[in-house]
């Protein structure tokens, strides 16, 4: 038989043999997220009686030194004893104190060691792209975030892991095109991707693509279910999506937004993470966007009835250069690409 939540509590309260007990210790060690979830199994059904809970104020400094291991403070956050499953008369434990401590200084352990795992700055913390650079970040509740070219994305640091709190949203703060890949915690932590004017996406685990560039958000939906807020006249509104959802807002003049909803293919809004560009019935209008707010290229056309233009299929964009890929573009719409001193000229083939 596996390790089952009964036999954790058990082992904490210090009523296994000690076959049980390695049987344990060897699961908690075998996997951080073993660790986790002893203790988030722990939290869940605490009922430590006010004598423990003095006796554990009392030691506890005396417990972190017999492990030499420094204080909780030493790592910026709050020290923390893990509460303890004990259903017994204060006879009995009166009797066991030996054995508990012994528990109690190995939950330490295993909760400082996880601690430093999960403890970071409570300063935010920054992450840029350049333009043409797509870079992988995984945030410390191991989310994953892949940022396009020309953005910019900012957290909070956090100060302990969501389990041992009541509720711990993970907040983020988006300028430019990110792809979100959102790890779920066992407490539900929800994850908010906060844009500009009041705008933001909520969501539990899930994947999704997120783009803010000056007046226009984009957030379509791969798999999971996200919430889309903003504000309009003073009230908050929200939109569920489901997979297969875009949302696009547009920022109004009197501060208000302009927002829709369509189907679409997912696929379409996330490709540039496995570089490429899939295209379908998508206007040359829209590519020279995509150029100019990824890549910082400046471009112009002769013509602005080319704008319209459409084209199907797919253009690399991993392990080329800039140039590249503005003649992948040209061959595309059968355009010939004219280099000027400031920018860069699509005009029609002579």
């Amino acid at each position: 038989m596996g390790v089952t939540k009964a036999l954790v509590l058990l082992y904490f309260n210090g009523q296994l043999n000690n076959k049980q007990s390695v049987k344990v210790e060897q699961w908690l060690k075998s996997d951080p997220n073993h660790t986790q979830q002893a203790l988030h199994w722990l939290a869940q059904t605490a009922s430590i009686d006010e004598d423990l809970q003095k006796e554990i104020d009392l030691k506890r400094s005396a417990v972190w030194e017999s492990l030499a291991i420094p204080m909780a403070a030493d790592f910026n956050i709050d020290p923390i004893i893990v509460p303890l499953y004990d259903n017994r008369s204060h006879e009995k434990k009166a009797n066991r104190n030996r054995l508990r401590w012994a528990k109690i200084a190995c939950s330490v352990a295993l909760v400082c060691g996880f601690i430093v795992f999960w403890s970071w700055s409570r300063q935010s913390v920054d992450f840029t792209t350049a333009y043409g650079q797509v870079s992988r970040v995984v945030l410390p509740d191991r989310s994953v975030v892949v940022m396009n070219g020309n953005s910019s994305l900012r957290y909070l640091g956090y100060q302990l892991p969501s389990f041992l709190q009541q509720s711990f949203p993970r907040k983020v703060w988006l300028e430019g095109e990110a792809f979100f890949d959102v790890r779920h915690t066992l407490a539900n932590d929800p994850f908010i991707v906060y844009l500009d004017k009041g705008k933001s996406v909520q969501v539990l685990g899930t994947t999704f693509n997120v783009s803010q560039r000056g007046s226009q958000s984009l957030v379509s939906l791969k798999t999971g279910s996200i919430a889309f807020g903003w504000n309009e006249n003073g009230e908050k509104e929200k939109i569920v999506l489901t997979p297969g959802d875009l949302v696009e807002a547009i920022n109004k003049g009197n501060g208000g937004q302009i927002v829709s909803k369509t189907r679409v293919n997912p696929a379409l809004f996330e490709s540039w993470v496995h570089g490429k560009w899939e295209l379908d019935a998508t206007t040359l209008e829209s590519l020279l966007a995509r150029l100019e707010q990824s890549y910082g290229v400046k471009v112009a056309v002769s013509n602005t009835s080319l704008l319209k233009h459409t084209v199907s299929g797919s253009i690399p964009t991993g392990n080329i250069s800039t140039n590249q890929l503005i003649e992948y573009i040209a061959s595309l719409f059968d355009l010939r690409v004219v280099k000027r001193e400031k920018d860069i000229l699509f005009t029609e083939q002579e």
